[in-house]
């Protein structure tokens, strides 16, 4: 496992250190000073899709990387796949809390999947929060789109809901962009 040696460098450094290295693959383990410079690294990678974790050593702490696998996800035998999420939370049952979980649960889910996962994720109406900086599923939308899932979010929503400015992930979209990307789907549904 190759090995970082990022002790008494100033932050941001040993993040970039870590990007950079997440982009050759392979493991690796990142030594770096305290005050917090670890937990940066892990959400770093973490949004990466790389899993990691801390090991407190004598006066320093050692991160190690496992990159992410990386599944091609732009045409598969079934052909494209485009997915249309129309609202913040899954479900029309009236329990809130339940629509939330499953949301969440979703999102995760893709994450873990190796076949089945959209190419292309559609937010708008109030779908375009789960776009947002606090999106309880950014987590995962992030790690979708660094595994080569397109995000398409309705900039007309965006504008209307007020939240342009918190938009966090996907690109900003426009009904022509998003007709297209529904017209041209092989398999098509909505949540």
């Amino acid at each position: 496992m190759k090995e970082i040696d990022a002790r008494g460098r100033p932050c941001p450094q040993p993040v970039l250190l870590a990007k950079e290295a997440l982009k050759t693959g392979g493991s690796f383990s990142i030594l770096v000073d305290g005050s917090g410079q670890a937990e940066n690294i892990e959400r770093a990678v973490k949004r990466a899709g790389a899993k990691s974790s801390i090991k407190n050593q004598d006066g320093f702490e050692r991160v190690e990387v496992v990159p992410p696998v990386v599944v091609s996800r732009i045409e598969s035998s079934s052909g494209k796949l485009v997915v249309s999420v129309p609202h913040e939370t899954f479900g029309s049952g009236g329990d809130r809390e339940l629509e939330e979980v499953l949301c969440r649960m979703y999102f995760h889910t893709l994450t873990e999947m190796d076949e089945g996962v959209p190419n292309t994720l559609v937010f708008y109406d109030s779908g375009v929060f789960l776009t947002s900086q606090k999106s309880p599923v950014l987590d995962d939308l992030e790690i979708l789109e660094g595994n080569g899932v397109s995000i398409l979010v309705c900039g007309t929503c965006l504008k209307h809901y007020g939240i342009v400015e918190k938009h966090a992930v996907g690109t900003i979209s426009n009904m022509h962009e998003i007709a297209v990307e529904l017209g041209s789907a092989e398999r098509h549904y909505s949540i």
